[in-house]
């Protein structure tokens, strides 16, 4: 679907015939994480724009700090952060946000965060899907999964604290993706996790600035839903539609 999408962008109405092919695609996906999703045959392919962007860590950090700098200089207090393209679109949608507010720190959210404390921006709004947030969570400011990870040690660890059964427990952690794990918790009422999960994620963040900067944080699905909330994220979020 993202792929017909992202062709109908640039042909129209006409008929075309796409091939898909990736040379040496099969060996590559073993140095992946599919073989543990079960997926096997190839390597997979994602995205919607079709634009690759550089993966020097000096040339990103030189971009983020520009964003940064153009946000300041607009005199904004707030910002909200995300980790890509969906990310993004996500949390504008949940929030109704629109305007130039929203930088994308890709796997680099600590990176982010020092330099909007260096920048003296008064607060920032976190957003993510589970699978890239549960890793702040877990103390994780590089997301980058050959970096760091946790993600199921964080949501089994407050599950555990909020008293839930040890067989819950054990299916999230062992569920394949995370997204199969946000159905174990919504199938068992469970979704008030996710407001813990906020509020720690909103404490690592605002911890790891000792104080110079406050961070709020919500945990928003693919469809834009938000799953759970710190306890001013939505403060913040009127902050960013009003400019603040």
């Amino acid at each position: 679907m993202m792929i017909t999408k992202a062709v109908r962008d640039v042909i129209g109405t006409r008929g075309a015939l796409v091939t898909i092919y990736v040379p040496g695609g099969e060996k590559t996906a073993l140095r992946t994480f599919n073989p543990r999703l079960g997926i096997t045959g190839g390597i997979s392919i994602l995205g919607t724009k079709g634009i690759v962007r550089p993966m020097n860590e000096e040339s990103i950090f030189e971009s983020l700090t520009l964003e940064l700098n153009t946000f300041a200089a607009a005199g904004r207090g707030l910002i909200a952060v995300t980790f890509g393209n969906t990310g993004e679109e996500t949390l504008r949608r949940a929030w109704n946000i629109n305007g130039r507010c929203v930088i994308q720190s890709g796997n680099y959210v600590g990176y982010v965060l020092d330099e909007a404390v260096r920048l003296g921006f008064k607060g920032a709004l976190l957003c993510g899907h589970p699978g890239k947030l549960l890793k702040v969570a877990a103390g994780t400011f590089n997301t980058y999964n050959r970096t760091g990870d946790g993600r199921k040690e964080a949501l089994c660890t407050h599950a555990a604290l909020a008293g839930v059964d040890t067989g819950i427990i054990k299916e999230i952690y062992e569920s394949a993706t995370t997204e199969a794990a946000i159905s174990i918790l919504r199938d068992n009422g469970l979704d008030f996790i996710w407001d813990t999960l906020a509020a720690v994620t909103a404490k690592r963040c605002t911890d790891r600035s000792f104080g110079e900067i406050q961070i709020e944080a919500a945990y928003i699905d693919n469809d834009a839903n938000i799953l759970g909330c710190s306890l001013k994220a939505k403060e913040f979020a009127e902050g960013l539609r009003n400019g603040t």
